[in-house]
């Protein structure tokens, strides 16, 4: 159909337009074209998680927005926000790839679900390892370690909380190590690129 227009209109309580997929790694989603090549896209591709994602070819899409299906934090994983609730028994340790610029210039703010304990630290320059990462302030002081390299819960120091960049391989990795004695749900969000 080559029209103008499309009306979907609602007669009653309410109306739906869906897009079904049959499985989880399959595709429903709306694409927006010029000249019949792609622009923007919407929807869930490849996996259950909402994206946006834009073009300005056709081929090479960049992902600006994800809502997570599991718990439906956001993420801008072009490195403008990152935002991340994660728990970490006691001991253990967690990765992720760095969802921000290489050369970073990023201020994360990162807290616990235990009374007084919250961090604010950069992450500057081409991200290589420990001298990344520079505290600006900590509470409590002197438990908030800065690593080079992958971390595997018993890492760092005991009775505290360890960060490493590891740049060993073709994605940067930050890691988040639990040292403090109990398992404890973390947050970190950022501000920066």
């Amino acid at each position: 159909m080559s029209a103008p227009a499309t009306l979907l209109n609602n007669v009653g309580g309410g109306h739906q337009l869906k897009l079904n997929k049959n499985g989880q790694t399959d595709t429903a989603s709306l694409l927006f074209q010029t000249g019949f090549s792609g622009r923007a896209e919407m929807g869930t591709a490849g996996n259950d998680d909402f994206a946006v994602k834009v073009s300005s070819n056709g081929t090479l899409f960049n992902t600006a927005l994800v809502a997570d299906a599991t718990d439906g934090a956001v993420r801008f994983p072009q490195g403008k926000c990152y935002f991340d609730e994660v728990f970490i028994a006691d001991d253990a340790a967690y990765g992720f790839d760095i969802p921000f610029s290489d050369p970073a210039r990023i201020m994360m703010w990162l807290s616990l679900d235990l009374a007084g304990q919250f961090y604010l630290f950069s992450i500057t320059g081409a991200l290589s390892g420990a001298s990344n990462l520079a505290a600006m302030f900590t509470s409590p002081a002197g438990n908030l370690n800065f690593l080079t390299g992958p971390l595997d819960g018993t890492t760092g120091s005991d009775n505290a909380i360890s960060i490493s960049i590891d740049a060993s391989g073709a994605v940067p990795r930050m890691y988040l190590e639990n040292r403090l004695g109990s398992d404890r749900t973390f947050t970190m969000s950022t501000l920066g690129k």
